[in-house]
């Protein structure tokens, strides 16, 4: 196996360490809920900053050595499902209960709905490299769209995606769009971050520096949602599509008490994990909503 690999699957193994760690003791932030891999099994083509050395060929054989690295944290993979070796590698997370996310992919309409027919029920970042929505020749994202069971995520920081293009995205998919930050900061020498986006050292996007609370508000703005409304997308969605949502994404008996809290003007003021109180003063959050 190559260097990359290898060191893809220790670093795997020392963050689900850092993750059991943190979930053994009393909460200090955010639940960790467990780890998305984007990638390796990618299109070259549609890589984007991804390094070219850590693209590597999917077999089985790779995505079992993944999962195994992941100790059973391991919650979704975005991989491109017209790649060679695609399927084989998804049929195990698939069989493994991980979700398989389709992204930096060249694949087409027919390709799409051959991913999803597999088992792939979420796009990773819409609009964002893959193919464009064409009205003739129509990309993967039209079938992710056009499928009922699946989620699609977005990156809402009006870079990734024109604001009028969320709100489309909205007003086709409803309650099926999953808000994604895409936040990342700059990873080596000639990264910044320049107005709410990381870019690489030539300008190329290579992230956002977007974070959840903003992203909901921009929902808001964009789509002319409430935001008891535009909120789902960053709470019930995420939840349905990693399948989690019996434990948690809303607020009902027998959930889990992790919350948030927001002043009249959609900040966050206060944050419950578990039932422990771990950022604000909850006295003064009570008058908040929760969400």
């Amino acid at each position: 196996m190559t260097a990359p690999w290898e060191s893809m699957l220790h670093a795997a193994s020392e963050i689900v360490e850092a993750a059991h760690t943190l979930e053994e003791d009393e909460p200090i932030g955010a639940r960790c809920l467990g780890i998305h891999f984007e990638g390796p099994f990618l299109n070259s083509k549609f890589r984007r900053v991804h390094r070219a050395e850590w693209v590597l060929p999917a077999t089985a054989e790779r995505a079992r050595a993944m999962r195994d690295a992941c100790r059973g944290a391991l919650l979704m993979v975005t991989l491109a499902p017209e790649v060679e070796g695609a399927t084989d590698a998804a049929r195990v997370f698939l069989d493994n209960g991980i979700v398989c996310s389709a992204g930096h992919t060249s694949a087409r309409y027919r390709e799409g709905m051959l991913a999803i027919g597999l088992g792939y029920r979420s796009l990773t970042h819409a609009f964002n490299a893959m193919p464009p929505l064409d009205h003739r020749d129509p990309s993967i994202l039209a079938a992710f769209i056009q499928d009922r069971r699946t989620m699609v995520q977005v990156i809402c920081d009006g870079h990734h995606v024109a604001p009028a293009m969320v709100d489309l995205l909205y007003r086709t998919l409803g309650d099926r769009v999953v808000l994604a930050t895409d936040n990342m900061p700059p990873s080596g020498p000639g990264y910044r971050v320049e107005d709410g986006l990381v870019r690489a050292e030539d300008g190329t996007i290579a992230g956002s520096a977007l974070r959840i609370d903003q992203a909901v508000r921009n929902y808001m703005d964009y789509t002319e949602l409430p935001f008891e409304r535009a909120i789902s997308a960053a709470t019930r969605a995420p939840a349905q599509l990693l399948g989690l949502q019996r434990d948690m994404g809303s607020i009902a008996k027998g959930m889990r008490a992790d919350l948030s809290l927001w002043d009249e003007n959609y900040n966050v003021i206060g944050t419950i994990v578990g039932g422990h109180v771990v950022h604000g003063d909850f006295a003064k959050a009570i008058p908040a909503q929760a969400s």
